[in-house]
């Protein structure tokens, strides 16, 4: 990164990648990739909704691309339908994956177990992780930049007060271990995040 004045990064651990990577510590800043609460409207006060009931909803918050291989949720999905409990599916995006996904999920015949909402503005995805969701999905592969990735839809979910499923890649890892506000699963893996699905409903947990 010789031809770069400085560098921004969105967690320690990419910072930690680019130092030893050879880049100087001076010229790397961390900026926190979380929403400023001031500009949310109707920001959630409460404590995290308890998981136990009958139906969950279960919702995943961004853009759909292969990056996301958002195909993990959808067969963890066929996975929990053989489950005594109800859960669906509610991916709220859009992207160049989105066609891929829909015929993903009538291929496993996972009508009314999974649904596309599509796009939505900042306000009404925040009214229906509010309103609509019981627990928030964060997804990311277990490759490349992943591994220093942190998704601002992870603090989106906190926001909320909905514990969150995310995949085991080190800096979701750490928010989720040390703030207590879900469980990790191996990333690519649909049997992990469906046994982890499984246990956030247990609100003994």
């Amino acid at each position: 990164c010789d031809w770069a004045d400085h560098i921004w990064v969105v967690c320690e651990e990419a910072a930690s990648r680019l130092i030893r990577l050879g880049v100087s510590e001076t010229k790397i800043t961390m900026v926190g990739n979380t929403p400023v609460l001031q500009e949310i409207e109707g920001e959630s006060d409460s404590a995290p909704r308890v998981v136990g009931r009958e139906h969950l909803n279960i919702t995943f918050l961004g853009a759909l691309d292969r990056s996301r291989d958002l195909s993990v949720a959808v067969e963890s999905m066929k996975i929990l339908s053989n489950s005594p409990h109800r859960f669906t599916l509610t991916i709220v995006g859009s992207g160049t994956d989105e066609s891929r996904l829909r015929g993903a999920v009538q291929r496993m015949n996972l009508t009314g177990a999974g649904e596309l909402k599509g796009w939505m503005g900042n306000r009404f995805a925040q009214e229906f992780l509010r309103n609509e969701s019981d627990i928030g999905l964060v997804q990311v592969p277990s490759h490349g930049l992943s591994q220093v990735t942190l998704p601002n839809k992870l603090f989106d979910y906190m926001n909320a007060g909905l514990p969150v499923a995310a995949s085991d890649v080190p800096p979701i890892r750490r928010i989720v271990e040390e703030e207590k506000c879900g469980l990790c699963f191996r990333a690519d893996d649909p049997k992990s995040l469906s046994e982890a699905l499984l246990r956030l409903r247990d609100d003994t947990l």
